[in-house]
């Protein structure tokens, strides 16, 4: 039976469907063969192709085949009848379509080619759908077709939110609504159109649990995060893709599809606005963890809302610029920082023109996050916006995100290296009065709260620490790294430990300890591969590989370039590494390609949004050119550094490797 008899004695097994393969599956033919999906689709494509086998060049397409079909056998069938005309690369390309759906027809008229003598309702996957949206009544089917909004899955929450009635009038009717959606989601399971999705489970280990405390306002106890857990591991749901595409076409012909739009995207605002209370007193990677799994939902909506204006253009442009400043911290802690930036630069013209000092603030924060941590903008373009985010949220009072804006701009300002004068980026004058690290910092002493947590007040902490580094005071820097480690692991807090090694690191190399300094970043860095975040890491991966290329560690670092290279160039800085190059060169010997790799990174370091050397890359810097000074004259050096400022970056890394 397609759903339970609900008779006594019944005993429920639900089918699955078939398995598909992983991701890391794509290159490799016996690991993709192992997934129950691709056999059946390969088998039934060898019956009308004989001899047909899985080439090479065919893998990829074919397992984004069996993902995009969910494993459903029908749909597999249908799929591998296609071939002969289309090709499995045809196939796969119709299929993916476009993110936004707006070709979701293309996947049910593809799937048509069922077999003669099939039941009729298994001759196309549309007739099988319609066959079972037929068994629905008609709250059913309203339900069903307002989930088609919905994108990697969705909580029961939302679901209420998106698919009620339209705008009760009272609570009563707004509570009567709701369980009529429940009601509807049930049956939906039953049928088996509707499916649950496993909740995202973050890191283990102590950490503070969420609560109903005002905005990032931190908690007062920290429980156990099996407890936060718990919390918040409400069930999903997801529709199938080929379910979904049927049930957007039901709620398109049903005229409700801008609407359910508009309702949808409230919807993801009002999650991320809940998400970003936490942002700042949450360990990150147990928010990230938590969060990513809404990633498509919010996508879709930033598409909806950036889209042309509605007639209510203010409300959408709100809305728009809310779903972008909710989400500050998600774009770098998920490693995309480019798509970050993107939003941004999509968004700009509504902030310039927005009212709200709040929504512009918000935008300007996000991009001098977008720049501080992820390198998306340049270092003046993101002083210019931390000053401006400093500003609007000193206007509308609010003492968290003034606390953070300030820490943000900390990290501009606590410099050893003075910046040049930002340019204006928003309509958000720069803050009249210069703001030095002496006044950034008291101010944020001044905002600080008894009730704050550990987690928020580390901003301060780390604020003050550095500007003890630079200067000059190390010994109280390395006092402040090892505490800091060791107050992080206690919290649980994973992220924040490898931040705090990754000082570590840097104060080690400070105090001359260079084999303690390569150990300590050997050690984080085996945990972050580990946990697969090497990207979002890749200032720490790029800082170590050049210390242990100046090491003298020739091996190691030839070992340790292959790695970094296509990290750094993933992350969208693979200049971080110019050093490290021109130092292994010289550790092997070859000193004229070290002279004009070291010109090669002279001539990458003036380039308009490059960010300043840190302390311990223009010590780095430095000593390369004493070392080539021992193998050369001064004259000598300098043409070599001339002609290396001519090398493109192809050239400059084949040299370095060869």
């Amino acid at each position: 039976s397609q759903e339970p008899l609900r008779i006594p004695g019944e005993q429920l097994f639900r089918l699955q469907p078939l398995s598909l393969p992983l991701a890391s599956d794509d290159g490799d033919a016996d690991q993709l063969m192992a997934s129950a999906a691709v056999r059946l689709f390969v088998t039934r494509v060898a019956a009308r192709l004989p001899g047909f086998a899985l080439a090479a060049q065919q893998q990829q397409a074919v397992a984004s085949i069996c993902r995009a079909l969910d494993g459903l056998p029908l749909a597999l069938e249908l799929a591998a009848a296609r071939v002969p005309l289309l090709g499995v690369h045809g196939i796969a390309e119709l299929l993916l379509g476009d993110a936004d759906g707006a070709d979701n027809g293309a996947r049910l008229s593809l799937l048509t080619q069922g077999a003669r003598n099939a039941a009729p309702r298994q001759r196309s996957l549309r007739d099988a759908l319609l066959w079972s949206h037929a068994l629905l009544d008609e709250p059913q089917r309203r339900v069903f077709r307002r989930l088609a909004v919905f994108r990697g899955g969705f909580s029961l929450d939302a679901a209420r939110m998106v698919c009620r009635d339209a705008s009760p009038t009272d609570a009563a009717r707004l509570a009567g609504s709701d369980w009529n959606v429940l009601d509807a989601l049930q049956s939906l399971a039953d049928k088996s159109l509707l499916a649950a999705a496993d909740a995202p489970v973050a890191p283990s280990g102590p950490a503070p649990a969420s609560s109903q405390a005002p905005p990032q306002t931190p908690p007062r106890t920290h429980p156990s995060l099996r407890a936060e857990q718990a919390e918040h591991a409400a069930p999903r749901f997801k529709l199938l893709e080929s379910v979904r595409a049927f049930a957007l076409e039901q709620l398109i012909e049903a005229g409700e599809w801008p609407a359910t739009q508009a309702r949808h995207a409230q919807a993801v605002r009002a999650y991320w606005a809940r998400a970003d209370a936490r942002s700042l007193s949450d360990p990150a990677l147990a928010w990230v963890t938590r969060h990513l799994p809404e990633i498509e939902n919010l996508r879709a909506a930033l598409r909806f809302t950036s889209a042309a204006s509605t007639a209510d253009a203010a409300a959408q442009d709100d809305t728009a610029l809310a779903l972008l400043n909710h989400t500050m911290m998600l774009w770098h802690r998920a490693g995309l920082g480019a798509e970050g930036r993107m939003w941004c630069e999509r968004l700009r013209a509504r902030s310039l023109r927005s009212t709200d000092p709040a929504l512009r603030g918000g935008f300007e924060l996000v991009v001098a996050v977008l720049g501080t941590y992820a390198s998306a903008y340049p270092e003046a373009q993101g002083l210019a916006a931390a000053r401006a985010a400093v500003q609007a949220f000193e206007t509308t009072g609010d003492p968290v995100r003034s606390y953070f804006a300030l820490y943000v701009l900390s990290k501009f300002v606590v410099t050893p290296q003075p910046l040049q004068t930002p340019p204006q980026t928003s309509s958000t004058k720069p803050v009249p009065t210069a703001l030095d690290s002496h006044t950034v910092l008291a101010r944020m002493a001044a905002l600080e709260q008894a009730d704050w947590g550990e987690m928020l007040l580390r901003y301060g902490r780390t604020a003050r620490a550095y500007a003890s580094r630079v200067a000059g005071r190390h010994a109280e820097y390395l006092a402040f790294c090892r505490d800091e480690l060791q107050r992080c692991q206690r919290l649980g807090a994973v992220v924040e430990a490898w931040v705090a090694a990754h000082g570590l690191m840097l104060a080690e190399h400070d105090a001359g300890d260079v084999p303690e300094a390569l150990r300590v970043g050997r050690e984080v860095l085996a945990q972050i591969r580990a946990a697969g975040h090497l990207r979002q890491h890749a200032a720490l991966l790029a800082l170590w590989t050049t210390l242990l290329a100046q090491s003298g560690d020739a091996p190691g670092a030839r070992s340790a370039l292959v790695e970094a290279l296509p990290v750094l160039a993933g992350a969208g800085a693979p200049w971080m590494l110019q050093l490290a190059l021109a130092w292994l060169a010289a550790h092997e010997g070859r000193s004229e390609a070290a002279g004009r790799l070291l010109g090669w990174y002279d001539s990458r370091q003036q380039l308009p949004g490059r960010i300043s050397p840190g302390a311990s890359i223009a010590r780095s810097q430095q000593a390369l050119v004493a070392h080539l000074l021992t193998r050369a004259d001064a004259a000598t050096l300098q043409g070599w550094r001339e002609a290396g400022a001519a090398l493109d970056d192809t050239s400059a890394q084949r040299l370095a490797l060869a």
